[in-house]
């Protein structure tokens, strides 16, 4: 994979427009299997998880190509229900694929989903409640065998932590369960209600999503449709941290502003000036050094775990102390040793990292771990002084498409070398 180099110092201007959400599309594409015909999935964005899921799809037989920004995917009479361990050990997404292999297959065989490293990620609550459907499954040390030779059936079922997979698994198992479903303790995230506006638009009978309860009376046939996902949240947020960090007046267009509520509260306790001259678009202006801030995780609607270090990012740069308490991810902040090579003062304690914000950071070698962390990795160079090189990037392509262009569009300097 390329190497990032990044030529900080600079303020950022201009205009960036947010693409869609990976963390809706993701696994949208999984829940077009369950659809009769050719799904479209619109404006989709060029990511390596997306290029997964495709092989993916291709790989368990069904049909799944771009069609200029769009993916188009049909499921086939030739499914398979393994899943190669390559496709699933390389993103957490693979996950989705039981409950769709289930129901195309009667059965689904998949090793333990992959991703970053951010901490432990466990499956326990998508089995749970697909066996209180109905279903048959054996976990193995690196696979799990899921099968219904009964099929699937409605079921009472409370989840004991809002978990986004399992929320999305079993409402898509409920979709065409026999009978009524009723899921409590459900994930709220924006992703988890723009799957369901997709299963409803294929006939879906679903109430409630976005809520603590969910309702879903099962169907016998989903037919498919065209979607456009929601915009994504964590890029409008790596954007609007990039210009706290760095200073600036940026302007985002295509964001739900509903959506960020926790992070543009965060920004406006540093100091960023925000507006919304219009629907759909987001002013930012950042004059001086952001102020310390304070900041815990938590589920939707609190401040999202993915925006952790991307706020740690521009913390570097407050005058005074900040820190952010992380509630979901136990590895979160791998990035923050990475931070102090460019002369930042951070340091972790338990499930907190603590910042004491200076102006004088200096460009350096930094390598990327995980996803969110190396994004917050790129604006930390871009903040800083000089010249950074940063090595890991594929963590970075996992869920922006070019992030090179993204600030480059709005003034920074920085390009791709191999």
């Amino acid at each position: 994979m390329a190497e990032l180099i990044v030529t900080g110092g600079r303020r950022l201007e201009g205009s960036v427009r947010i693409p869609r959400s990976k963390n809706s599309v993701l696994p949208i594409l999984a829940a077009a299997l369950l659809c009769e015909g050719e799904s479209r999935i619109c404006d989709v964005p060029c990511l390596s998880d997306v290029d997964t899921s495709l092989a993916l799809l291709n790989a368990v037989g069904a049909c799944a190509c771009r069609e200029g920004t769009d993916v188009l995917v049909c499921a086939s009479n030739q499914m398979k229900p393994s899943v190669p361990d390559s496709l699933s050990g390389a993103m957490r997404s693979s996950v989705y694929y039981i409950v769709p292999l289930l129901y195309r297959c009667g059965e689904a065989h998949i090793s333990f989903p992959g991703g970053c490293r951010i901490g432990a990620r466990p499956i326990n609550l998508h089995i749970e409640g697909l066996r209180a459907m109905g279903a048959e499954i054996e976990t193995h040390p690196n696979t799990i065998i899921c099968r219904a030779p009964k099929g699937l059936h409605g079921a009472n079922f409370c989840l004991s932590f809002p978990s986004v997979g399992a929320t999305e698994t079993l409402m898509m198992a409920a979709a065409f369960a026999k009978g009524r479903t009723v899921l409590c303790g459900c994930a709220k995230e924006p992703e988890i209600t723009d799957l369901a506006r997709f299963l409803r638009r294929c006939g879906a009978r679903i109430q409630g999503a976005g809520g603590t309860c969910m309702t879903i009376d099962g169907v016998e046939r989903l037919k498919a449709v065209a979607h456009t996902p929601i915009p994504d949240r964590i890029t409008a947020a790596t954007v609007l941290f990039g210009v706290a960090a760095c200073g600036g007046d940026v302007t985002l267009t295509g964001v739900r502003y509903s959506h960020l509520n926790a992070v543009l509260h965060t920004l406006s306790a540093m100091g960023a000036e925000l507006c919304r001259p219009e629907p759909g678009v987001l002013r930012i202006q950042m004059e001086k050094r952001p102020d310390a801030a304070f900041v815990t995780t938590g589920v939707y609607p609190e401040f999202p775990t993915d925006a952790g270090p991307l706020f740690a990012a521009a913390a570097l740069q407050a005058t005074g102390e900040s820190m952010i308490r992380e509630t979901i991810f136990e590895n979160r902040f791998a990035c923050a040793a990475e931070f102090c090579r460019l002369g930042a003062e951070a340091h972790v304690q338990n499930s907190r990292l603590y910042i004491n914000g200076i102006s004088g950071l200096k460009g350096g070698l930094l390598a990327s771990q995980d996803l969110r962390g190396g994004a917050a990795l790129v604006i930390a160079a871009l903040a800083a002084q000089g010249k950074s090189r940063i090595t890991g990037t594929e963590y970075i392509a996992r869920g922006y498409e070019d992030i090179a262009q993204l600030f480059g569009r709005i003034g920074a300097e920085l390009y791709w070398e191999k």
